[in-house]
């Protein structure tokens, strides 16, 4: 596989960085990943505009422009020879004499295979662990994801996939998102999504285009967790995932159980829709 390393495409031996790297050692940097089909990156406008949104917040230093990043994609497309996949951007704060300071950063490329699911999980979907937990740079894709990595043996304890996040605001318990994926509520016809605290995900994005497109009330506003526990149906929303409808969530010593079926329409439709686009 070839990978893109600071101006070079490069076997993946030999896309390395140094151990001076302040990615490495203090954990400052930021990444993107997109999936592409039949070579074509998915919302590749959107996933950019992120891209370089996040690089611009921690102020890292990288030359290449929009059009050379899109140039420099579709050559690793053509050098992997695969019509399907994934690619995940990382920037890093470069090495740095004083192990603190930032510098030209490092930038590299990877392509990836897409990720899969189990015939039990695309039939039922997510089930989800609770956590009071905030990120604490919500709105950028940075490659800090120490706290949910370091739960991982509790949520694969009471057998769920992922972890959903709230936060206590004025006595109320309210919902932001999942550790790689935004959360939505779907109830009595509305599609509820919070607008606090969270990574503006361009599926979120484009899930929310496509229900205006089909006439779906939208609100994007606070969502309470006791709104969650008396919903009908919900799901989470990501660059892989697509939607994916939640049957289970485990709250404290409660557990949650939902219906799918109108989740698992939306999906079909919004895979349509993604294609289209």
């Amino acid at each position: 596989m070839k990978y893109y390393l600071n101006g070079f495409i490069v076997n993946h031996n030999e896309a390395v960085v140094s151990v001076d790297d302040i990615g490495i050692l203090r954990g400052y940097g930021i990444f993107d990943y997109f999936p592409f089909y039949n070579r074509k990156p998915l919302f590749f406008e959107d996933y950019l505009d992120r891209f370089y949104n996040s690089v611009s917040y921690l102020s890292l230093q990288i030359t290449e422009t929009r059009e050379e990043l899109k140039e420099i994609i579709h050559q690793l497309i053509e050098a992997n020879g695969q019509n399907d996949g994934s690619f995940r951007m990382v920037v890093t704060g470069g090495n740095s004499e004083s192990h603190y300071e930032p510098t030209q950063a490092n930038f590299i490329i990877r392509q990836e295979p897409l990720p899969t699911y189990s015939d039990e999980i695309l039939e039922n979907g997510y089930s989800l662990m609770t956590v009071d937990y905030q990120r604490q740079l919500p709105t950028i894709k940075t490659i800090n994801y120490i706290y949910p990595i370091s739960i991982l043996h509790k949520t694969k304890a009471c057998q769920a996939e992922d972890v959903l996040y709230f936060s206590e605001i004025d006595n109320q318990l309210l919902v932001t998102e999942s550790s790689r994926s935004n959360f939505f509520l779907f109830d009595k016809g509305k599609l509820i999504t919070p607008k606090n605290g969270i990574l503006e995900g361009v599926t979120r994005k484009n899930v929310l285009k496509f229900a205006e497109k089909n006439n779906i009330h939208i609100e994007i506003r606070n969502i309470s967790m006791q709104e969650v526990e008396h919903a009908a149906q919900m799901f989470i929303t990501s660059s892989t995932k697509g939607i994916m409808p939640i049957r289970r969530i485990v709250h404290n010593d409660s557990e949650w159980l939902y219906d799918t079926s109108k989740t698992k329409e939306l999906r079909e439709g919004f895979k349509e829709f993604s294609l289209e686009g």
